[in-house]
């Protein structure tokens, strides 16, 4: 579950990273 987990939060910041967001941004999110 926990690699599940870390998977998840990867993919997110792939995904910004993708979008074009800003680390910025990535923080807001969090």
């Amino acid at each position: 579950m926990e690699k599940e987990k870390n998977l998840k939060v990867v993919d997110h910041k792939n995904i910004e990273k993708i979008c074009g967001l800003g680390p910025e941004e990535s923080s807001k999110e969090d």
